[in-house]
């Protein structure tokens, strides 16, 4: 049974830095299948540090560089989990894969809708499925747009407050990131990683996790 970590949150909440800092554990999979790869053979932290670093653009330059640096689970999974969060079939999402599950890690993948959410949980029913919600704290989210979003006048769409809202009234997750602020505290990575099994020392990711609050302060 493979091991399937589902997290959902709304853009800009920070959902892949947490999945990138739980990559430390090397029982999560970086969410680049070349990397993953990579990482999990040669067992080097300053080559997976790199990779995360080179996704952070320099301080004050976030604007219309930060979406085309990150990784995100297609680079994982391939471009058929676009049918599979569409709800449609898919047969090859398995194909670049086999040695992260033969090696047990978590494979994580993204839901960033209710559909997306509903469409995954279906098409992963038979396997080992763990579900997380990441609500940010609105004071981060509504920074992290600013930073982050192309637009000068992007800003947090409150309306947002209600769509977290529902999301969190209409489904029952395994774990929840409540206010989340990694300017703040981080130490809900480690609860997680708890859970999952895959505790780490998070001293492993300091130097991403430093870089990555420096860019949002």
């Amino acid at each position: 049974m493979k091991k399937i970590l589902i997290v959902y949150f709304i853009p800009g909440a920070g959902g892949k830095f947490i999945l990138n800092t739980l990559a430390y554990s090397k029982k999560v999979a970086v969410q680049d299948y070349v990397i993953a790869h990579k990482f999990l053979k040669n067992n080097d932290y300053q080559y997976l540090t790199k990779m995360l670093l080179d996704t952070i653009p320099p301080k004050g330059q976030g604007k219309g560089e930060w979406f085309p640096r990150e990784h995100g689970c297609y680079q994982l999974w391939g471009n058929d989990l676009m049918k599979v969060k569409a709800g449609l079939a898919a047969g090859t999402m398995w194909k670049n894969l086999s040695n992260l599950i033969e090696n047990n890690m978590w494979l994580p993948v993204i839901a960033h809708g209710q559909d997306d959410f509903i469409n995954l949980k279906k098409y992963f029913n038979d396997e080992q499925v763990y579900t997380v919600y990441v609500q940010p704290s609105l004071d981060f989210l509504d920074c992290a747009i600013r930073k982050k979003w192309p637009g000068k006048e992007d800003c947090l769409d409150f309306n947002s407050v209600d769509i977290i809202k529902k999301d969190l009234d209409n489904f029952d997750f395994n774990f929840v990131f409540r206010d989340w602020d990694p300017r703040q505290d981080i130490n809900q990575i480690k609860q997680l990683s708890a859970h999952l099994d895959v505790d780490f020392n998070l001293i492993l990711s300091q130097k991403y996790t430093d870089a990555y609050i420096d860019f949002h302060s």
